[in-house]
């Protein structure tokens, strides 16, 4: 009986160390799920053929174990980490991960690595900002609530592309910093993130945007929410005119969407994409987006552009399950409206980690990039 109590009480005191700790929260959370994650994958390859092409692989470092985390775009983001832009197609990949790979590599000594040391790092920033948000948001305490709301965060089905060779980490780190500044009306200091965001995708514009409807709900006023908007936009411009100096385009990186089939609107583009696996992310896209509206309207507006992404990606939505990762109000709307009921609450992470074991596999085997 007595050491029953002890170990209750040992683990009482571990939990609000947990608890009082952030970082060490999100560091547990990202190593377990990351390594999970990598065990999966590996496991996966051994049992199932992965894909044959070529372009689906990274083939630099061939006796690198962890080369199945460099799928799809990874390869050009390395690409461009060791020669810079060579075609305009390469152009819709952002600088600023690149650059990162780069000055790692020269510690590292290998892209493979370094491209996943980043996105690692920035994986782990992006559950700690997660953690201070949703804490702030919901006055959250207990440390079984900030399970409970974190795992819908980082089970997210498509959270693999946070741990792999991609920017949705680097992407998810940079804007749940700033969420968080301009939530704590820290606005000028959210300045520098969102400048970083606009060098990593395209996206920022609608990170940007959202927090400036956001100061409108905080009342700010209307100058100050301008200059917010234009200090925020110079590493989105800063890009565009190096656009200009190398390629002649301003927006090259649009060019660049339609070689990878996107751009292309039709009504048999918007049945076929309902229809397929990544219209089940349209669809929460949606329910989110009618979510919001009467709650909060900054967040409602900012899922809404990623439903307009969806119109504009190829026959399929491709694109779309990732891009979902990163509207952050499906999340934060799946915990707010499941929180309190403990069965259905089991019932969507259940089924969430059951997704993201499919896309983790799916990915590893150089099937999907997102």
């Amino acid at each position: 009986m007595t050491s029953n109590i002890k170990l209750n009480k040992t683990i009482n005191n571990l939990a609000k160390l947990i608890q009082s700790y952030d970082l060490l929260l999100a560091i547990i959370i990202a190593v377990l799920i990351t390594v999970i994650g990598l065990v999966l994958g590996f496991e996966n390859n051994k049992v199932v053929p992965v894909n044959p092409a070529s372009t689906a692989h990274y083939l630099g470092e061939p006796n690198n174990i962890l080369k199945f985390m460099v799928n799809w775009d990874g390869p050009n983001y390395i690409s461009i980490a060791k020669n810079g832009y060579q075609s305009i197609i390469q152009t819709n990949f952002f600088p600023l991960y690149p650059l990162l790979i780069r000055a790692f590599n020269t510690v590292l000594h290998s892209y493979i690595n370094a491209s996943l040391i980043i996105s690692f790092l920035s994986f782990i920033g992006a559950i700690y900002f997660y953690i201070k948000i949703i804490k702030k948001r919901y006055s959250l305490k207990n440390i079984h609530e900030i399970i409970k709301a974190v795992l819908l965060f980082a089970l997210f089905p498509t959270s693999v592309f946070m741990f792999s060779a991609y920017t949705e980490g680097l992407f998810a780190f940079l804007a749940l910093v700033s969420i968080y500044l301009v939530l704590s009306n820290k606005f000028f200091l959210a300045c520098l993130p969102l400048i970083l965001l606009g060098m990593t995708h395209v996206n920022a514009s609608f990170v940007i945007a959202m927090l400036m409807i956001i100061m409108y709900e905080k009342r700010q006023p209307i100058y100050k929410i301008l200059i917010f908007g234009a200090i925020s936009g110079l590493g989105f411009i800063g890009y565009m005119v190096y656009l200009k100096n190398r390629f002649g385009n301003y927006l090259a990186f649009l060019s660049a969407q339609k070689h990878h089939s996107w751009l292309n609107l039709s009504l048999s583009h918007l049945f076929n994409g309902v229809l397929s696996r990544d219209g089940l992310f349209f669809i929460l896209l949606v329910i989110t987006f009618l979510y919001w509206w009467k709650k909060q309207k900054s967040f409602s507006i900012y899922t809404l552009f990623y439903i307009i992404v969806a119109f504009f990606t190829n026959n399929s939505f491709s694109g779309l399950a990732r891009y979902s990762l990163m509207a952050f109000p499906i999340e934060l709307m799946l915990y707010e409206y499941f929180k309190d009921k403990k069965t259905s609450y089991l019932i969507v992470i259940i089924i969430s980690t059951i997704l993201w074991a499919y896309f983790v596999m799916q990915y590893a085997g150089g099937y999907t990039g997102g």
